[in-house]
């Protein structure tokens, strides 16, 4: 299953639906309820050192905010692109410490 670049727009009152500062986190467990155990859940989203709601348009999340909101999944793999439009593979999330303002995280997720 994928989720490309729309998780960031729920909860924000900006496609009909309501506002609400955790629709995005709603959204993203709703998406795990259709995995089956060991399905693979690719996401992608735009990431940035710090969370931010960017007014009319998205949230921002940091890399590894994505962790915290479900433990039935496993990271497979991390890929990003950061602000200069550079591909960086295969990243360990646990040693990130790159400086991204406004980058995309992709995700490959292995639901428990």
């Amino acid at each position: 299953m994928s989720c490309l670049h729309t998780i960031e727009h729920f909860g924000l009152g900006r496609y009909g639906d309501k506002i609400d500062p955790e629709g995005h986190i709603k959204g993203f467990l709703n998406i795990l309820k259709l995995l089956k155990t060991n399905g693979i859940f690719y996401v992608s989203l735009p990431i940035s050192n710090q969370n931010r709601v960017c007014f009319d348009s998205e949230r921002l999340f940091h890399p590894k905010e994505i962790l915290n909101w479900s433990k039935n999944l496993d990271l497979i793999r991390f890929d990003f692109i950061d602000d200069h439009e550079n591909i960086f593979l295969d990243v360990n999330l646990n040693k990130f410490k790159k400086k991204v303002d406004y980058g995309c995280g992709i995700y490959q997720f292995r639901k428990k």
